[in-house]
Formats: structure tokens, C-alpha cells, sequence
């Protein structure tokens, strides 16, 4: 396997370990895909605001998992191992409210274990990182 085809499957992976984390309300699965300076953004006035650290968006997941009966699916990966980022297509089902979202996100990777995401409807992380002024270094989404 080519070190692209290894790099591109890696950051899939990534994506695709978070969403199973979120599915799942496994906290530990999905910490382990962020830096802990992580930081989840959303449009305005949606939710409370960015959801800031790795430990703080996993436990919002969590949560909505138990009130609101949230699963997601992964519609659409589509990675740049060039750039070292990702877009991702996805459905949210929040099954107790009969509500279905359906939204992208990019993601950009700072190193192959974590990542950080920039979206209004979905993720950015490494935000400041892009902004030079520091932060992030690294996180997930």
C-alpha cells in the first residue's frame, strides 16, 4: 500500500471512528479524535455557542444521544490527502424530536491522530491555527 493510499485511509478512518463515537456516546472513542484544545463551531445561535475542548463536545454528543436520540450517518467522505483535509457529507437523526439535519463539514488535519474541522454546520477546529494566532494545534471534530 502506497504511503497516499495509507495517509488517505488513516484520515477516513479518523472521521469514521468519531462518528462511531457519537453513535455509540462512547466518550473515550471519541476524545481519542481530537487534541484536547478542540473546538466544535456552529452557526449563530445554534446550540450554545462552539462547544470548546475535546471532553466538553464529546459529553454535548453524549447527551444528545440520551435526550434527543441523536444517531448520525456518514453520507460522503471526500479526502485531500495534499491538504491534509477532508469533507464530509452527513445526516443527523435526532429520532425523539422527528427531526432530520443534513449538513457538511471540512476537516483539517494537523497531524494523521488528530483533527480539527471548520463548518457552520458542522465542525472547525484549528481555527486559530489558520487565524495565526495560535491555539488549536491540533484537535478533532
Amino acid at each position: 500500500m502506497s504511503h497516499s493510499n495509507e495517509k488517505y485511509k488513516h484520515i477516513e478512518q479518523i472521521i469514521k471512528t468519531y462518528f462511531e463515537g457519537c453513535n455509540e456516546a462512547n466518550f473515550d472513542k471519541m476524545v481519542a479524535c481530537f487534541l484536547p484544545s478542540a473546538i466544535h463551531y456552529f452557526p449563530p445561535d445554534m446550540y450554545d455557542g462552539p462547544w470548546r475542548g475535546a471532553d466538553t463536545i464529546a459529553n454535548h454528543w453524549i447527551a444528545a444521544v440520551e435526550k434527543l436520540g441523536s444517531y448520525w450517518t456518514i453520507d460522503n467522505i471526500v479526502v485531500d490527502i495534499n491538504k491534509n483535509e477532508a469533507v464530509i457529507e452527513w445526516t443527523h437523526f435526532k429520532t425523539k424530536l422527528g427531526v432530520t439535519l443534513r449538513g457538511s463539514e471540512s476537516v483539517s488535519y494537523t497531524h494523521l491522530r488528530a483533527h480539527e474541522t471548520d463548518s457552520y454546520l458542522g465542525f472547525r477546529l484549528l481555527r486559530e491555527k489558520k487565524r495565526g494566532g495560535g491555539g488549536g494545534g491540533g484537535g478533532g471534530g
